[in-house]
């Protein structure tokens, strides 16, 4: 699997990406939570990388495991209108993060 591609657990010991879980529910899924699946899976995705530390809250700490993260994020960009939003938006938090002078 490319280190792109996030998955998430859909259910019981299944998987799934972040598409699949949307559909699944036949529901929008609001901001914060696609949010929080992004950064869960992001962290899932550099621990089985090799980096067994990172988490969801710690992902954004380190500068090598932002740009990973932010390369993971680049890969996903464009391939559902329901996510780009979020996914700039925490491209924008890597960015502030590389450059503190830099606004949202």
């Amino acid at each position: 699997m490319p280190h792109g591609a996030f998955t998430i657990l859909t259910a019981g010991t299944k998987e799934g990406t972040l598409n699949t879980l949307m559909a699944q529910k036949k529901t929008q899924l609001t901001p914060d939570q696609i949010r929080e699946q992004l950064l869960k899976a992001g962290a899932k995705n550099l621990r089985d990388f090799g980096y067994p530390d990172v988490t969801e809250k710690n992902i954004m700490d380190s500068m090598i495991t932002r740009a990973f993260f932010d390369s993971m994020l680049d890969e996903n960009l464009g391939k559902n209108p329901q996510i780009d939003p979020v996914i700039l938006q925490l491209k924008e938090e890597i960015n502030l993060r590389k450059d503190p002078s830099a606004t949202l």
